[in-house]
């Protein structure tokens, strides 16, 4: 797969649905099969879109101090029968990577969106619709989650 050439049309659809252009300021020349996002306001946490094994949005708790990392990934993971509920969607916990974030289509949770299965356009629209439900519904959660552990 030419991730380059993948990253631009994410970049290109995101831009067409009407998503702004600075959350796109990683994906100009990524050769990774992830990428992060930018400016989306949640401090100390990277946004990744990843499309290695489980094709999804990411958050990714990267503070300094690993005893915050594991409060605010434990306070996010005690939420997640709620959360679940609330958005339909299960979520998907990565524990040693302290990372949590949404794979599955949220009306199909069978669906499976693997690169080489997956048509390249069916991949860009999960991974727009992960990230949307992600910076909608699960983002704030991981803001209380932080005001509660500091």
């Amino acid at each position: 797969m030419d991730y380059n050439a993948f990253w631009e049309k994410v970049k290109v659809k995101g831009l067409e649905i009407g998503l702004e252009e600075n959350y796109f300021t990683y994906f100009k020349d990524n050769d990774s099969s992830f990428c992060r996002l930018s400016n989306v306001g949640l401090k100390r946490c990277s946004y990744l879109m990843q499309i290695e094994d489980q094709v999804g949005c990411f958050i990714e708790v990267n503070h300094t101090n690993t005893t915050w990392n594991k409060k605010i990934y434990d306070l996010v993971l005690s939420c997640r029968e709620e959360l679940e509920t609330q958005i339909g969607v299960p979520l998907e916990f990565n524990e040693a990577e302290l990372k949590f974030g949404i794979c599955k289509h949220p009306k199909d949770h069978e669906l499976v969106f693997e690169v080489g299965t997956s048509s390249e356009e069916e991949l860009v629209i999960h991974l727009l619709r992960c990230f949307y439900l992600v910076l909608e519904e699960v983002d704030h959660v991981v803001r209380n989650a932080m005001e509660e552990a500091y």
